[in-house]
């Protein structure tokens, strides 16, 4: 053990077990586990989040977000009307497609079923989109997708009715002029730069920008050229056989262009969506994610199938029913008619509206030996706080003494409870506003609590008081044009924050917060980062992306000599989420893409680096000589601390994990995306 700590020898009361700094007790955790295997016991926890379990010697504490039920506003409400209406009118229309007495027109139908079928899927979806939380990325995908789909509305509204072509071709000129719109209005421009559409690093934004535009855009240039021929070179014998019903007849320029449509979107979007499965990195290497049912509800992922399996459609549309003298009955009314204003409807509250679902904030506690969700207690109602798609709205991990639990939420604010649950105090002026949401985690210190929220503007440190909530002091930091969402960590007397915006290490007093000493740190790289400082004795350990370092402490507060024992590049391969952990004189640690580094600590040399599966946001933990990592498919690869690779096990609970495990006197606590498992042997 580095460090006297203060916790008893069989709980963990805070993030990272606080000073155990992820190293388990004497007694190892299992190694081996499975879904039903070393299963002591496992609880859903209702809501989202992905803060870690906290222990004490009796109960489990993790917290969680709830949408509130019982606060519905009016968007709210809107939402649903909108939603039901949709599906009512769409089901009804299928079903009198279905019930058609005619065999020919009935078969010809079951496209127009079909079709009916997606734009269901496309309500329910944007109303799903419209449940979760506004995050950066979702509010561009809502923007896109909303967006293309009353394109789309349109479309099928003017092709399914019988109108000039003249005013055909002014709907299709119409409908490049709003995809142009949809794209440069887009939100937050400069975060999602065209060019960004292309980039490896956000090849997500790819096939998702492309599926919501390409449609629309290929369909409005097919109407635009076909209607512009008819305009042109108008044709008798297809007018003359428009009231008959009885053959096909089209145009020789539109079948090449129906075929294009159709084969581009069928053939070419499920093609990029593919880039979801396989994934190439910088270094040439495949990530697979294990695709799982969920994957393929995901907007990222749902969106170029959907737009793929719509083309198809369109196909047939296109062939049986946009050309005279088809089977199709010529109708006054087109169902689409009903479908546009809807889809206009959503779109404008999706984008719009100011006010989503109400969030309450919640702390769980659960009975350690049996799993059972003892009490619950709920604070902080408000609206969702932003957030990235890999963020949750309880990431902060909780604190736990002898006589209180503290659960921190970004910007919607901290609350505390006693060991029963009964509110204490809750604390709604700590704001923290970012595009990705709060990663820090409160710490204690003394008498107080700590927390540190590094923003692009308004930064600041503070220490609140345990049994009032208040702030005892608060320090105001240098903002920069990044935040950054790294927990603090205690030193003797001080503080230790490492700003990799800044490029700094700093020392504040734990009493005042007052600056006392702080040295420019030598960073090939400057960005947001999660990785917490690793303390060993006296030195403090910094690892990212391209760098670790080795910092002599004592150097640092004395200022003689460069405190600099020892700074190593990492070649993309570091932690930006995940923080390091320490065993045998080794330090190992995990990039976000799945690269596992051990490096020693008196030198700073790399002495192995290995590939795991799939992308990591957990940090590793140390328990009984093993190392472990766990990615988000909910795989954790257990490793000897060794400066060996050596694998042991491979263990798959089949759900995302995203919070850190943790180990405590022969209990391993993992926290997955829906549920609290304790694995014990």
């Amino acid at each position: 053990m580095l460090f006297s700590v203060s916790a008893g020898a069989d709980e963990w009361k805070g993030w990272r077990g606080l000073e155990k700094q992820c190293v388990g007790d004497s007694v190892p955790v299992p190694v081996h586990w499975s879904a039903t295997t070393n299963v002591a016991w496992k609880t859903e926890i209702p809501g989202e989040g992905y803060s870690s379990p906290v222990v004490d010697a009796n109960n489990v504490y993790v917290t969680a977000a709830e949408i509130s039920r019982k606060n519905m506003n009016l968007s709210f409400v809107i939402v649903i009307l909108i939603t039901l209406l949709a599906i009512g009118f769409i089901l009804k229309q299928a079903y009198s497609s279905i019930k058609e007495k005619d065999l020919p027109l009935r078969l010809s139908n079951l496209s127009l079923i079909a079709t009916y079928g997606l734009f269901l899927f496309a309500f329910l979806i944007m109303f799903w989109m419209f449940m979760g939380e506004r995050t950066l990325h979702k509010i561009f995908i809502n923007y896109l997708f909303s967006g293309a789909l009353v394109l789309l509305c349109i479309i099928m509204t003017t092709i399914d009715r019988k109108r000039s072509s003249s005013y055909k071709i002014v709907v299709a000129i119409l409908i490049g002029g709003l995809t142009f719109l949809l794209l440069k209005n887009r939100p937050s421009p400069d975060y999602f730069a065209i060019k960004e559409f292309f980039s490896r690093a956000n090849v997500w934004l790819f096939p998702v920008s492309i599926s919501c535009l390409f449609l629309p855009v290929l369909v409005s240039i097919y109407l635009l050229l076909r209607e512009i021929y008819r305009f042109l070179k108008p044709t008798a014998n297809v007018a003359g056989n428009e009231s008959t019903g009885k053959k096909l007849r089209f145009h020789r320029s539109a079948l090449p262009f129906t075929f294009i449509i159709a084969g581009l979107g069928f053939f070419s979007i499920p093609v990029i969506s593919l880039l979801k499965l396989y994934v190439v990195d910088a270094e040439g290497m495949r990530i697979r994610p294990t695709i799982t049912p969920a994957l393929l509800v995901d907007p990222e992922f749902a969106f170029p199938f959907f737009l793929a399996f719509l083309s198809l459609g369109f196909l047939f549309w296109l062939i049986l029913f946009s050309q005279p003298g088809t089977i199709r009955k010529t109708t006054r009314f087109s169902p689409f008619m009903v479908l546009l204003p809807l889809s206009i409807l959503f779109f404008v509250m999706l984008n719009y509206s100011k006010s989503g679902p109400e969030y309450l904030r919640v702390i769980y506690c659960l009975d350690r030996n049996t799993g059972k969700i003892k009490w619950k207690q709920e604070s902080l109602a408000g609206p969702a706080i932003k957030i990235s798609n890999y963020n949750s709205q309880a990431t902060p991990t909780a604190l736990v003494d002898n006589k209180s639990v503290y659960a921190y939420f970004g910007s919607a604010g901290m609350f505390s409870t006693d060991l029963n649950g009964e509110l204490r105090w809750e604390n709604k002026n700590l704001p923290f506003e970012s595009n990705h949401g709060i990663g820090t985690s409160p710490i204690f210190c003394d008498s107080r609590i700590i927390i540190l929220n590094s923003m692009t503007k308004d930064s600041y440190l503070t220490a609140l008081n345990k049994e009032t909530g208040l702030p005892e002091w608060k320090n105001n930091l240098p903002s920069a044009n990044l935040g950054e969402y790294r927990t603090p960590v205690l030193y003797k007397d001080y503080i230790l924050e490492w700003s990799g915006v800044r490029k700094e290490i700093v020392l504040y007093k734990k009493n005042t917060g007052q600056i006392a000493h702080r040295i420019y740190a030598r960073w090939e790289r400057a960005g947001e980062a999660v990785t917490t400082p690793l303390i060993i004795n006296d030195m403090v350990i910094l690892a990212d992306v391209e760098t670790i370092a080795g910092v002599d402490l004592n150097k640092l507060c004395t200022g003689e000599g460069d405190p600099f024992i020892w700074q190593t590049t990492l070649g993309s391969k570091g932690p930006e989420t995940s923080s390091p952990v320490f065993a045998n004189g080794l330090i190992f640690m995990i990039s976000d893409n799945g690269f596992a580094s051990c490096v020693d600590f008196s030198s700073g040399k790399i002495i192995w680096q290995k590939r795991l599966r799939g992308s990591f946001l957990s940090s590793p933990i140390i328990s009984g000589n093993k190392v472990y990592f766990s990615n988000n498919a909910g795989v954790t690869t257990v490793l000897e601390c060794s400066s060996e690779y050596k694998s042991v096990a491979e263990n798959n609970l089949q759900e995302g994990i995203y919070a850190t495990l943790a180990p405590v006197n022969g209990q391993l606590f993992i926290r997955t995306k829906s549920t609290l498992w304790c694995i014990s042997e």
